[in-house]
C-alpha cells in the first residue's frame, strides 16, 4: 500500500499539493517554536562575577537577592565541615556620570557596585594602581576605565540608589585571564562605603563558599542545603548553576519553562484544526477516485492503509522542508526576543533534535487521525455507486462533531457568564483565555453549520444575481470544502483579536486608574531605585506635603493557616499611602497601618478567602519563620499597586527593602511647581540621576511598561495568525485548483469565463467575508465583559487590532480573486 500511495502522491499532485504545503507550514512553526523553546530549556547563563568560587548561597529568585541573607545565617555556614572561608557579596546599580549627569557605560554590560573585599570572587586583581584605602576611593574594571578614560588619581560621578558622588580612581581591576566578563561591569567600594550604599546592613545579597583542602564541593554543597533547609527560599548553586545565581541576566530557562505549555497547547490546537481542514479536503477531492478503487474490489482495509500510507510520506516529505524554515523561523524569533530584552544577550539558539522529532511526531499523529476520518467517510460510498458518479460533497456534518461542538458552545456560553461576573484581575484573565479556548473548539466544529447557514441566509439576498445565487448553492452544497478555508480565518481572527485586544483594555485601564485615584503631584524613578535617605530629603523641601515611597517585590504570602501557594506581588510603602492616593477601602481602616499589620486588594481577600483581622503570613528570604501580620483594610485592586500593602516597618530586621523603585510626591496648595520639580531632581545631589515625572508622564510610562513587557506574547500570537491565513489560503486556492472538471462543465453548457470568474468571486467574498464578521463580532463579545469589569467601558480597538482582524480575511480574498482568473483560464482553454 506504500507503493500505491507514492504513485498516488505522484499522479495526483495537485489533489496533495495543499496538504502537502499544509503539512510543511505546520512542520515549521512547530520546528521553529520548539527550537526556541528547547534552546531555552538547555541553556546555562555564563559565570562571569562567580567565575572564582566554586559554590554560592544565593536567594532562589535574583529579584529577592538585595540582603537576602542575615548575619546570623553566616555564622552558620561558617561551622559547616569542609569550608575554610566564607566571602560576602553585596551588589547594587551603579552609574558612571559624566559632568552633565549623562551614564556612561560599556554597551551590553551593566555597572554593578560591590565591595572590594569581594573581588576574589571572580577574581579581579589590580592591574594599575592600589585597592581603595578609603571611602571616598573606587577601583573601575578595565573596560568601563577604558570606557570613562578614567585613570588612578582622577575623580569621577557615580550615582548610587539616586545619591550621587564623586570618588577618587585609586586603581584599575582586571578578571583573572580566560574569565567571561561581558554582560556587566564592576565598580569596587570600600567595604564600609559598600555597606552603606547597599543599603542592606547586616544582611548580604550572597555568599561565596570556598572548601577546605581535600573537600569535596558536591559532598560540602549538600552539607550547605542541610543549613539552609531551615531558611526560606535559598538555594545552593555550583558548577554551570552559578551564572544564573549571579542574577545579572534573565534566565532563559525559566522564562521559556513558563510559555512551554501554553505556546504548546495553541500550536497543537491550531496545527489540527489546519491539518484536519486541508487533509479532510484533498481526501474528498478524491472521492472518486476512492469510490472507483472500491467498484474494481479494493476492501476497506486496503483503502484505509494507502491513506494512512499517503498521510505519512507526505509527512516524511513535508518535515524536509519544515525543519529548514523552522529553523529561519527560530532564528528571526530569537533576534526579536532578545533585542526587547525578553531573552537575554547571552541566549544562544541551538538545533537539537528534539524539535523536529517532536514536530514530526505531532504532524504524523494528526495527519493519520485526519486520514482515518476522512477513510470512513469516503467508504460510506457503495462501490457501485462509481456508476452514478456519486459526490462525496454535500453529506452533513457529523453527530459526534456537531455534539461536541454544542458542548463546547454551551461551556463558553457558560464560561461567558462566569466572566461577566467576575472582578479585574488575574481571575478575569484566566476566565477569559478559558473562553476563547472553548470558542475556538466551538467555532472549530461546528464551522460547516456557520457556513450552511450562512448560505441558507444568502439565497434570498442573491436571487436577482444568478452567479450570486449559484455561488451560494456551492456554499450550501460544499459546506465542508469552504468550512475549511473559513475556520482557520475566524479562528485566526478571534485568537488574534481577543488576544491582542486584551493590552489596550489594560492600557486603558491603567490610564483611568492614574486619573481617577492618584492625586499626588510628582513621580521620581531612577536606574537602580531610590535609597530612603533620597526620600526623607525630599520630605525637607518646602513645598512638599508629603513623600511616599513604593517598591515591588514577589513572596510567597498566605493565611497563617493556610500554606503558601506561588508567589505573590507586595507594595512595600514608606509613608502614607493615603497621601497620594485614594484606595477605596472596602473594609477597616489604613490608620492602623504599622509595623505589625497589612492591607489586601479585594482580589486577594476573596481568593485567599481573607477578611479584616485575620493574620497573614509573609516568607522573607533567609528567615527561619515567616513575617506575621494582621489585616487592617481592604482595599480595591489597582494595576499600579500590589496585593498585599506592608509598611516598610513590618520588614525592619527581617529582611531590608534597600532601595524604592518609585517615590510619589504631593506638593502643598499654592506652591511653585516648577521650582519644586527642580528642587525634586536635585534631592539626591548633582549632577542628578532622578528621573522627575508629573502623573500623565508616569502613567504613559506604566502603560509603555505593561505593553513592552507582553511583546513577546504578541509576536507569538501574530506568528499564529499569519499560520492560519496562509494555511486558509492555501485551502481556498487548493478547492479551486480541484474543481477543474466543474468549471469545464460550466463553460461546456454556455458560462463565459467572465461569469465563471465572477462565480468564483462571489464564493470568495461569502467565505472570506463571513470569517470576517463572525471573527469581529465575536472579538468585540469576548472582550466587552472583560473590558466593563476593568472599569474601561466598550472595549478601545485601536487601529493595529482593527488591521490584524481585518487583514487576514482580505488578504485571503484577494488571493483567490487572483488565482480564481487564473484557474479560469486554465480550465477553459
Amino acid at each position: 500500500m506504500i507503493r500505491l500511495a507514492w504513485r498516488t502522491i505522484t499522479k495526483t499532485r495537485s489533489t496533495v499539493v495543499g496538504a502537502f504545503a499544509t503539512l510543511a507550514l505546520t512542520g515549521a512553526l512547530i520546528c521553529g517554536i520548539g527550537f526556541l523553546l528547547d534552546s531555552g530549556r538547555h541553556s546555562h547563563l555564563p559565570t562571569e562575577r562567580y567565575g572564582g568560587v566554586p559554590i554560592v548561597v544565593h536567594p532562589k529568585d535574583p529579584d529577592m537577592r538585595r540582603g537576602a541573607i542575615p548575619d546570623d545565617l553566616l555564622t552558620d555556614l561558617q561551622r559547616v565541615q569542609g569550608v575554610e572561608r566564607l566571602v560576602p557579596e553585596r551588589t547594587f546599580p551603579v552609574s558612571l556620570l559624566d559632568d552633565r549627569g549623562n551614564p556612561v557605560a560599556v554597551p551590553g554590560a551593566r555597572s554593578l557596585g560591590h565591595a572590594w573585599d569581594s573581588s576574589v570572587l571572580t577574581p579581579f586583581t589590580v592591574r594599575t594602581g592600589a585597592p581603595p584605602s578609603n571611602e571616598n576611593e573606587v577601583v573601575l574594571d578595565a573596560r568601563l576605565a577604558e570606557r570613562s578614560a578614567a585613570r588612578p588619581g582622577q575623580w569621577v560621578i557615580l550615582s548610587v540608589n539616586g545619591t550621587t558622588g564623586r570618588f577618587r580612581v585609586a586603581g584599575v581591576a582586571s578578571a583573572a585571564a580566560g574569565a567571561d566578563w561581558i554582560y556587566q561591569s564592576a565598580v569596587f567600594f570600600h567595604p564600609t562605603q559598600a555597606v552603606r550604599l547597599s543599603g542592606t546592613g547586616n544582611h548580604v545579597d550572597a555568599v561565596g563558599v570556598y572548601p577546605a583542602a581535600g573537600s569535596d564541593t558536591l559532598v560540602l554543597a549538600r552539607r550547605l542545603d542541610s543549613v539552609i533547609a531551615s531558611r526560606s527560599l535559598l538555594k545552593v548553586s555550583r558548577g554551570e548553576d552559578l551564572g544564573a545565581a549571579e542574577g545579572n541576566l534573565r534566565d532563559d530557562a525559566s522564562t521559556s519553562e513558563s510559555a512551554v505549555i501554553t505556546v504548546a497547547v495553541f500550536t497543537v490546537m491550531l496545527s489540527a484544526v489546519v491539518l484536519t481542514g486541508a487533509m479532510g479536503l484533498s481526501v474528498r477531492r478524491r472521492g472518486q477516485q476512492i469510490t472507483l478503487l472500491r467498484a474494481i474490489g479494493a476492501t476497506p482495509r486496503q483503502i484505509r492503509a494507502m491513506l494512512a500510507g499517503e498521510g505519512l510520506l507526505m509527512a516524511v516529505l513535508a518535515m524536509v522542508v519544515a525543519v529548514p524554515v523552522g529553523a529561519l523561523v527560530a532564528n528571526g524569533l530569537a533576534m526579536f526576543f532578545v533585542g526587547i530584552g525578553a531573552l537575554s544577550p547571552a541566549f544562544r539558539l541551538s538545533y537539537g533534535i528534539a524539535p523536529p522529532l517532536e514536530a514530526a511526531g505531532i504532524i504524523l499523529v494528526v495527519a493519520q487521525l485526519v486520514a482515518l476520518g476522512a477513510t470512513r467517510r469516503a467508504l460510506a460510498h457503495r462501490p457501485e455507486d462509481v456508476i452514478g458518479e456519486v459526490q462525496t460533497e454535500g453529506r452533513r456534518v457529523g453527530r459526534w462533531r456537531t455534539g461536541i461542538g454544542l458542548v463546547a458552545l454551551a461551556g463558553a456560553g457558560a464560561m461567558f457568564v462566569l466572566l461577566a461576573g467576575t472582578e479585574a484581575g488575574a481571575g478575569a484573565a484566566s476566565l477569559l483565555l478559558g473562553l476563547l479556548l472553548l470558542t475556538l473548539v466551538a467555532f472549530g466544529l461546528l464551522g460547516p453549520w456557520l457556513i450552511m447557514g450562512v448560505a441558507a441566509a444568502g439565497r434570498r439576498r442573491v436571487r436577482r444575481s444568478a452567479l450570486g445565487f449559484l455561488a451560494v448553492a456551492n456554499m450550501s452544497f460544499s459546506h465542508r470544502r469552504y468550512a475549511s478555508v473559513a475556520i482557520p480565518l475566524m479562528v485566526g481572527s478571534i485568537l488574534g483579536g481577543v488576544l491582542l485586544g486584551i493590552q489596550p483594555v489594560t492600557d486603558q485601564r491603567i490610564a483611568e486608574e492614574g486619573r481617577s485615584h492618584m492625586h499626588g503631584s510628582y513621580v521620581m524613578t531612577s536606574d537602580g531605585g531610590l535609597a530612603e535617605a533620597v526620600r526623607s530629603a525630599i520630605e525637607k523641601i518646602p513645598g512638599v506635603a508629603a513623600a511616599v515611597g513604593l517598591e515591588g517585590l514577589l513572596l510567597p504570602t498566605s493565611l497563617v493557616t493556610a500554606e503558601a501557594r506561588g508567589l505573590d506581588r507586595i507594595e512595600v510603602v514608606s509613608g502614607s499611602v493615603s497621601d497620594i492616593a485614594d484606595l477605596r477601602l472596602t473594609k477597616g481602616s489604613l490608620a492602623e497601618m504599622g509595623a505589625e499589620t497589612v492591607a489586601v486588594s479585594t482580589a486577594y481577600a476573596v481568593e485567599r478567602k481573607v477578611t479584616v483581622g485575620d493574620r497573614i503570613a509573609i516568607v522573607a528570604p533567609g528567615q527561619p519563620q515567616p513575617v506575621t501580620l494582621r489585616v487592617t483594610a481592604i482595599y480595591e485592586r489597582y494595576a499600579w499597586l500590589g496585593d498585599v500593602l506592608v509598611d516598610v516597618r513590618a520588614l525592619t530586621g527581617k529582611f531590608p527593602v534597600a532601595t524604592y523603585s518609585s517615590i510619589h510626591v504631593r506638593l502643598t496648595p499654592g506652591g511653585d511647581p516648577a521650582r519644586i520639580a527642580a528642587d525634586l531632581g536635585r534631592a539626591g545631589g548633582t549632577p542628578s540621576s532622578i528621573k522627575v515625572s508629573d502623573q500623565d508622564e508616569w502613567r504613559r510610562w506604566l502603560r509603555d511598561e505593561n505593553s513592552r513587557s507582553n511583546q513577546p506574547s504578541q509576536l507569538l500570537i501574530l506568528v499564529f495568525v499569519a499560520f492560519l491565513v496562509l494555511a486558509s489560503a492555501n485551502n481556498l486556492l487548493g478547492s479551486f485548483g480541484g474543481r477543474g472538471a466543474e468549471l469545464d462543465s460550466l463553460r461546456h453548457l454556455g458560462g463565459t469565463r467572465a461569469q465563471i470568474r465572477t462565480m468564483l468571486a462571489w464564493e470568495s467574498v461569502l467565505v472570506t467575508g463571513t470569517a470576517l464578521a463572525v471573527g469581529a463580532a465575536v472579538t468585540v463579545a469576548l472582550l466587552t465583559p472583560f473590558s466593563l469589569n476593568a472599569g474601561v467601558g466598550f472595549p478601545p480597538i485601536p487601529a493595529s487590532l482593527l488591521v490584524t482582524i481585518v487583514s487576514g480575511p482580505v488578504a485571503v480574498m484577494l488571493a483567490a480573486l487572483v488565482f480564481g482568473v487564473w484557474i479560469t483560464r486554465e480550465v477553459t482553454r
